[in-house]
């Protein structure tokens, strides 16, 4: 049964073009309230370039410009690096006047529940929108600030580690600033001040929002630890392509393994390059027709280059629309991450498939899976040799299909997170009988 509150959904990502797993996320999120309120009742404000804006999208969407040039670099200046309130991330999204838009935007549309996606947004609320009276959700992701310490902690250990820490934010950053981001000398000190400030805000951010959210339980704990604030919440994704009941795995023996990621996020592009070019050779001698698929938009010149000593078993293949048969048919997923934060989007993908996985720590971080009966955990590249050959066995990947698959039917299917999404979003109870009082306290 729908309820007719009324939504405001604000973001810089446009979410209906989905090709990375954020968006993954941002879908399922809009499933969910198009099915409870009805397109009709919600409003996605995309904070970004209006050319890409489509007609044919199932909610009402409204485009506001993004901060021009000159203002992220006085935020570059004034709130970075000299009074130290705002992260870089933040910088690049502040703008005095997409906070008056956002405010009158609000004030004519009086939402029932407002939305927030990450802290780049969620900024806003702290001094810019000043009366609202909508039920107020941040959507935090992951903990960024885990995030910048874990590539921090990959520099100490690989020093020669190509790392680009904007990932698929480096669209927000000028483009004459880029290089000096990525500037080796310069990385170590921009990581550890953008650790610092996320941190900061992180912490901050919280307290203005009814209920924050986050991907990964652990990540969610360590928030609410840290701030003493219970509206901390953990929220499970939707995968809107892993609710088939059945299994249509095709495994006939073959040796093709899948990496999928955006190749332009600093965890998955490194800990690819590593695995071929510490493993690559040894894989080969022991299942000598091992076939590495990697699967994901923007691989560099480093990647492309190295797969080419391997052109008989690694292909790069961008973005594949459709990955139901290539996830049907081959042995299983590799997810050698030597570092990384949050849940893994492409961890669960696999399994609503029952596609095997080999990972480590940081692939399943956030999902509560059974070591060696629903995946294999491993952290030691030096076993996955044996790993790889081990799955390859018809029996043996049968079975841990059946129990990955079994793994995320109980866990994750539609029911059960529109149930969760229910009690997160307050769609059945204190939104819809508030909604006349906040009128008339708005109003008064």
């Amino acid at each position: 049964m729908r309820n007719h509150a009324k939504v405001v959904f604000i973001s810089t990502l446009y979410p209906f073009k989905i090709d990375n797993g954020k968006k993954v996320v941002l879908n399922g999120f809009l499933t969910y309230l198009v099915e409870r309120f009805g397109g009709e009742n919600i409003e996605y404000v995309l904070i970004n370039d209006k050319e890409e804006i489509a007609q044919n999208v199932p909610v009402k969407l409204i485009s506001i410009d993004k901060a021009s040039t000159a203002e992220k670099l006085k935020n570059l200046l004034l709130h970075v690096l000299l009074k130290r309130d705002k992260s870089i991330q933040e910088a690049m999204i502040y703008s005095r006047k997409v906070g008056q838009e956002l405010q009158q935007l609000l004030d004519k549309s009086q939402p029932d529940i407002i939305i927030c996606d990450t802290f780049r947004i969620g900024q806003f609320f702290e001094k810019d929108i000043s009366h609202v009276t909508g039920y107020k959700i941040l959507y935090l992701d992951d903990l960024f600030s885990i995030r910048y310490q874990n590539m921090i902690r990959t520099l100490k250990k690989f020093p020669s580690a190509n790392l680009n820490p904007l990932g698929n934010f480096d669209k927000f950053v000028p483009s004459f600033l880029r290089p000096i981001v990525n500037f080796r000398p310069m990385l170590k000190f921009i990581l550890e001040l953008e650790k610092k400030l996320v941190w900061q805000t992180e912490k901050r951010i919280v307290n203005f929002f009814d209920k924050n959210l986050l991907i990964s339980s652990q990540e969610t704990a360590h928030l609410r630890e840290a701030t003493n604030n219970p509206s901390v919440e953990a929220v499970n994704p939707l995968l809107l392509n892993g609710n088939k009941a059945e299994l249509n795995r095709a495994y006939n023996g073959n040796a093709e393994f899948i990496f999928l990621g955006s190749l332009n996020i600093p965890h998955n592009k490194f800990s690819i390059v590593h695995f071929i070019t510490t493993q690559m050779d040894e894989v080969i001698k022991q299942v000598p027709n091992f076939k590495l698929r990697i699967i994901g938009r923007n691989a560099d010149e480093e990647l492309l280059n190295i797969a080419a000593n391997y052109k008989d078993h690694i292909s790069v293949e961008g973005y594949v629309k459709d990955l139901e048969a290539v996830f049907n048919e081959a042995c299983g997923m590799l997810i050698p991450l030597v570092f990384g934060s949050g849940v893994k989007l492409k961890t669960l993908d696999a399994m609503s498939y029952g596609l095997p996985i080999i990972s480590t720590g940081f692939g399943v971080e956030g999902i509560d899976v059974t070591n060696k009966l629903n995946c294999i955990v491993e952290d030691d590249l030096d076993k996955y040799p044996a790993l790889i050959e081990m799955l390859c066995n018809v029996k043996t990947n049968e079975e841990f299909s059946k129990n990955a698959k079994n793994f995320y039917t109980q866990t994750y299917t539609k029911d059960a997170i529109f149930k969760q999404y229910d009690q997160l979003f307050n769609s059945n109870t204190k939104v819809g009988a508030n909604r006349a009082a906040s009128r008339r306290s708005y109003s008064s």
